[in-house]
């Protein structure tokens, strides 16, 4: 693949410039050759200095048999392409030339020597040369620069300004009738008289007046508008071209990439024009042996997004400022379409609705027949949620209906924080019935929870170190059922037990005797075992970490699915994906500590006195003072669940309620605290507990 520069100068690219239309009938043009390889353009649409594929079916266009490149010169024209396929023709010379370091001086400008001009000017009253009476200074450049609200009439220097009834400058001032333009590296020269000139903020139909006094500066017939550019865009001479590409890349004989010239920034946007492809460089004879056509247009610009940020949830209102927008302009926030998105563009702006993304950073991005534009993390969803019902009273049960984002798309981030677990074991010891009821007061369970009882005695067929499932459920009472599946039949308990722990484990998967969800395992080829009653699924996932020892084909800190488990063994598999494969991994005596995440019972609504802290301790303000039961992810967006205010009893006012995804894991012998996996998910929402 061979890259090709364009002879003459390689323009670079700008956005944002003022369009100019060089004659009425610019926008259609003369048909290209037909002789030549056809060789439609990909886009075919697009802004100065895009990127450009054009593709042929004939073989042998751009490349000959032999390899050797046929492509010399690419040429942008309105007109017909000089050559055809059979009639040699020399290669025309550019007509125009471009650069991009264009310096105007509006006649709104006075500069003043010795950098006197500050913020404080703003306002005053400004007299000198040929400034207009009543005129003020409207904003400040820089120390050497200001704007006045009425153009002066001459080019002058040595002008002495007087500012706010003071004399400003020595005498050395500077005013400008509008028409002087500079470029270091446009070399102007007699020849330049009365040619056309394009540019920033340069008026249409606008040409070089006399000839240039010297090669950095030239005189315009039309006064430049807007405010003073440093760094525009010019080009002096016809619009129509030709222009040589800036580059172009031979890909293969059918495959040619060109890069648009950037002296195409001034032109009227939907210009068309015929790209002529030369097997001869510019000036000499040579054939066409590829044409196709670019429509031009203004490449889009993003000045600004209001507001900057909203909610998670969407559905505000915006407003996109920018240029080189169109009816078929289309925006994307973080990837999704703006809603209802309305271009005015002759205003430069887009309004529409924002559309839902989880919290963070996002792109905008602004799609025109000019390409896109885009203003990296340009936009803030802040992860608020809205609560409905809002309150309720202090024993008081309600269901809420909670709406936000990133609910299913939440992450899980590590810190050190112990988050405190529902562990009922330090609640007073169960109370076990032969009518099947357990007495556990105050114990907040909700039905579908699992639960294990440590050190019976009694009670059977109940076992120790075994998970099953709450049933008919009474936290008023403190009572309730257990089945051996979610919401199965009572288990017939046989015998009275007065002894026991019970332990609340619906979400940590795993709870062996020393709590919170961490147990050391050892692991055999292919077999995690070692954790007796563990109380894992299949397709439950669970992480190995703390490993001593070999383990070959599992990684520590990764998340793998549960694969053949039995918990009366202690043993369970491990697959990558859910359902998969279990992995034949191997072990040298490996050991550690396993840590489950029960994917349906991750998300938490939970309530505090004021905002939510892992690392609070109890009765300090982020405490958890209790939370949602039945918590259902209906969508990415939504969450309904139970909050029963009797459960917990809280205190009368304003509390907060947040959503978090969770893992809580108990001590270990290398973080006594716990390590915990925890997410907040939202920013909290007043909640408020009226007086019973």
């Amino acid at each position: 693949m061979q890259r090709h520069q364009a002879t003459g100068r390689a323009w670079a690219i700008r956005v944002g410039l003022a369009s100019a239309l060089v004659a009425a009938g610019l926008a259609s043009v003369s048909s290209p050759s037909q002789a030549a390889a056809s060789a439609p353009a990909t886009p075919a649409t697009g802004a100065a200095g895009g990127i450009i594929t054009l593709n042929t079916t004939t073989a042998n266009t751009f490349r000959n048999a032999n390899l050797v490149d046929q492509v010399q010169a690419v040429q942008f024209t309105t007109a017909a392409c000089t050559a055809s396929s059979t009639t040699p023709a020399t290669i025309p010379a550019v007509a125009a030339r471009g650069v991009n370091d264009l310096v105007t001086y509006p006649a709104t400008l006075v500069e003043v020597v010795g950098g006197t001009f500050t913020a404080a000017d703003v306002g005053a009253a400004i007299t000198g040369g040929t400034i207009p009476a009543n005129t003020t200074i409207t904003r400040v450049l820089d120390a050497n620069r200001a704007i006045i609200s009425a153009a002066a009439t001459t080019e002058a220097a040595n002008v002495q300004l007087n500012v706010g009834g003071s004399s400003r400058g020595g005498g050395t001032s500077v005013t400008h009738d509008g028409k002087k333009i500079t470029s270091a590296t446009a070399n102007f020269q007699n020849p330049d008289a009365s040619k056309a000139v394009w540019g920033t903020n340069i008026p249409a139909n606008t040409t070089i007046q006399g000839n240039p006094t010297n090669s950095t500066t030239a005189t315009i017939s039309n006064a430049v508008t807007g405010t003073p550019v440093t760094g525009g865009a010019l080009v002096i001479g016809p619009i129509a071209g030709p222009y040589n590409a800036t580059s172009f890349t031979v890909v293969s004989d059918k495959k040619l990439v060109v890069e648009a010239p950037a002296a195409l920034a001034t032109v009227a946007a939907g210009t068309t024009y015929n790209v002529c492809v030369y097997n001869a460089t510019v000036g000499s004879s040579g054939l066409a042996i590829a044409t196709s056509t670019y429509k031009v247009y203004q490449a889009p610009t993003i000045t600004g997004i209001t507001p900057a940020s909203g909610p998670a949830l969407g559905g505000g209102q915006v407003v996109i400022g920018g240029t080189g927008f169109s009816t078929n302009t289309r925006v994307t926030i973080g990837g999704q379409a703006l809603v209802s998105a309305t271009v005015n563009a002759a205003a430069g702006t887009i309004t529409g609705t924002m559309p839902s993304h989880a919290a963070g950073q996002v792109d905008v991005v602004v799609t025109s027949e000019g390409g896109p534009a885009t203003m990296v993390n340009g936009y803030t969803y802040i992860d608020g949620i809205s609560v409905t019902p809002s309150t309720t009273t202090t024993r008081g049960a309600v269901i809420l209906d909670i709406f936000g984002a990133g609910f299913k798309a939440s992450s899980l981030a590590w810190n050190n924080n112990a988050l405190p677990t529902r562990s009922l074991g330090s609640v007073a010891t169960s109370q076990i019935a032969v009518n099947n009821t357990i007495t556990l007061a105050g114990h907040a369970l909700a039905n579908g929870d699992r639960v294990r009882f440590d050190g019976l005695t009694g009670a059977a067929p109940l076992e120790s170190g075994k998970a099953y499932y709450v049933i008919n459920s009474n936290t008023g009472a403190g009572t309730f059922e257990v089945a051996a599946t979610p919401g199965g039949t009572a288990i017939d308990i046989q015998t009275v037990s007065s002894g026991g722990t019970a332990r609340d484990i619906s979400r940590l998967g795993l709870t062996p005797a020393t709590g919170g969800g961490v147990g050391t395992f050892t692991v055999a080829t292919g077999v995690v075992s070692a954790l007796v009653g563990h109380t894992l699924e299949d397709g439950d996932r669970v992480m190995l970490s703390g490993f001593t020892g070999g383990l070959g084909g599992v990684s520590p800190w990764t998340w793998y699915y549960v694969n053949t488990a039995d918990s009366a063994t202690g043993t369970f598999k491990l697959a990558a994906t859910r359902g998969g494969t279990a992995l034949a991994f191997t072990a040298t005596g490996a050991t550690g500590t396993a840590m489950v995440w029960v994917p349906d019972e991750l998300t938490h609504v939970i309530v505090s006195r004021g905002a939510y802290d892992d690392a609070a301790t109890p009765g300090q303000p982020g405490w958890i003072a209790g939370e949602c039961t039945n918590v259902q992810v209906i969508s990415d967006t939504e969450i309904i669940c139970k909050l029963d205010a009797s459960t917990f009893a809280p205190t009368a006012g304003a509390h907060q309620i947040t959503v978090i995804d969770d893992m809580r894991a108990g001590p270990t012998a290398t973080s006594p605290g716990g390590p915990t996996r925890t997410t907040v998910v939202t920013s909290p929402s007043t909640f408020t507990f009226a007086p019973y």
